[in-house]
């Protein structure tokens, strides 16, 4: 028997529209559709002052981009400013662009909510090196050059970690990476020439260029099966590592990937590898055995 949306499903459908015109011809198709955007106490998309009367119940208002209209409810001075508009109230402000944490800091009495705060240099120096709950990214040279820092731990909320954000923090030692973390972007861990072990999250998906280079106590890597990608110079010059496994989902690895790992005595290439690029086990002094993975 074929089954048809009601008005709760469709609803939950009409969420993922991204134009205005779509809501009103959803309302032409039959009476038990009409009145559905009346129903949202959320903005679904973008809103405008032309707009907004089409959404009579809204409480929430969702801000995707700091040049969308925000009905005078600004994050900064520079926001977008209709002339001419009186300020609308709203029981909450969600913010899913990129705000610094020092923003989310001073905005936090007010009716704000930030999904994407980035902890960076500047928030460092002010607040501190420990990553505070509700980060969603440790951000691009956030803790480089940090010659101190010795261990740290980072937070269930991020996901990503900036390009350089631990690079040449040379006496670091100690990492903890929650299974949030998906994205360990260019050059993160370069450099840190303390770091023996790390264990690389569940979920990770990218692990970028250059990302443990130099590192060269490590001895160990582990990679998850959600990467498919190990890129350039990705444990260059990682002259302890003896042991390194990668599931059958790495179908390329990068220029000179394991260039300089010195202490490497064997690696099981992938199953699935569909491009091995130059030099990736190049000037690998101890290798004496590659192994071609198969089901």
């Amino acid at each position: 028997m074929p089954k048809r949306l009601d008005g709760f499903h469709i609803m939950i459908v009409s969420k993922y529209f991204d134009q205005i015109h779509d809501f009103f011809t959803l309302e032409t198709v039959c009476r038990k559709f009409m009145g559905n955007i009346t129903k949202f106490h959320f903005n679904p998309i973008p809103l405008t002052p032309k707009t907004l009367k089409y959404f009579p119940r809204i409480e929430t208002l969702n801000i995707w981009s700091k040049n969308e209209e925000a009905f005078m409810n600004k994050v900064w001075d520079d926001s977008l400013v209709t002339p001419n508009i009186s300020k609308v109230n709203f029981f909450r402000v969600v913010i899913w662009y990129e705000v610094d944490y020092k923003t989310s800091v001073i905005k936090k009495s007010l009716n704000f909510v930030f999904k994407n705060i980035v902890y960076g240099e500047g928030d460092r120096l002010k607040y501190g090196d420990v990553v505070p709950p509700g980060v969603a990214t440790v951000g691009e040279d956030a803790y480089y050059g940090h010659v101190t820092l010795d261990n740290i731990k980072i937070p269930e909320s991020v996901s990503e970690l900036g390009e350089c954000c631990f690079s040449n923090c040379s006496n670091l030692r100690e990492i903890e990476l929650p299974n949030s973390v998906i994205v360990l972007c260019g050059f993160c861990f370069q450099n840190c020439y303390k770091l023996k072990d790390i264990r690389l999250p569940l979920n990770i998906t990218s692990i970028e260029e250059s990302c443990f280079e130099h590192c060269a106590l490590l001895e160990e890597i582990r990679i998850p099966s959600g990467v498919s990608k190990l890129k350039k110079k990705c444990f260059y010059g990682c002259s302890k590592l003896n042991l390194i496994e990668m599931s059958n989902c790495v179908t390329y690895i990068g220029n000179e990937c394991f260039k300089m790992c010195r202490n490497l005595s064997s690696i099981t290439l992938p199953a699935n590898l569909k491009d091995l690029q130059l030099n990736t086990i190049f000037e690998c002094d101890k290798l004496d055995k590659i192994e071609f993975f198969c089901e």
